[in-house]
């Protein structure tokens, strides 16, 4: 069974993210959609997900635009508070992460575009939440 591109980007994400010393987690099989859910022991949490996709057929190939959001969890504790410019400068660290290698080292990755990103500090405290989204652009085989 061949992997496809999608899971590719995934692992390559993955590993990629791994290298940012202060996180302690990141996931993209298991994603916390509860933050009640999301241990102590997890934080900073990133993890991604899809976000659908956008695709032009053409001739026997998809040029596909993938959507990813990748999202940063913090909480505040008794031994600290997380404030606005606490999740700024994590998110330039991710930034600045994804940015170093835009094509993952995959072939036929055409581009890895920054679209936005959010900030979260008031509706689900005590965690604090910074959104990026990216576009994954890349062609798949498609037989008519």
């Amino acid at each position: 069974m061949t992997v496809c591109m999608e899971r590719a980007i995934c692992e390559a994400l993955k590993t990629q993210l791994e290298t940012i010393t202060w996180v302690k987690k990141v996931e993209y099989e298991n994603i916390h959609v509860i933050l009640s859910d999301v241990k102590d022991h997890e934080l900073p949490l990133l993890q991604f997900y899809d976000n659908g996709a956008d695709i032009k057929h053409e001739r026997g190939r998809l040029d596909t635009g993938w959507n990813l959001a990748v999202e940063l969890i913090l909480k505040s504790n008794e031994t600290g508070t997380v404030a606005q410019g606490d999740l700024l400068d994590k998110k330039n660290d991710i930034e600045l992460c994804i940015g170093s290698n835009v094509d993952l080292r995959i072939p036929g990755i055409l581009h890895f575009i920054y679209q936005r990103w959010v900030t979260d500090t008031h509706s689900s405290k005590p965690f604090f939440i910074a959104r990026l989204e990216f576009k994954v652009q890349f062609y798949k085989t498609f037989v008519n």
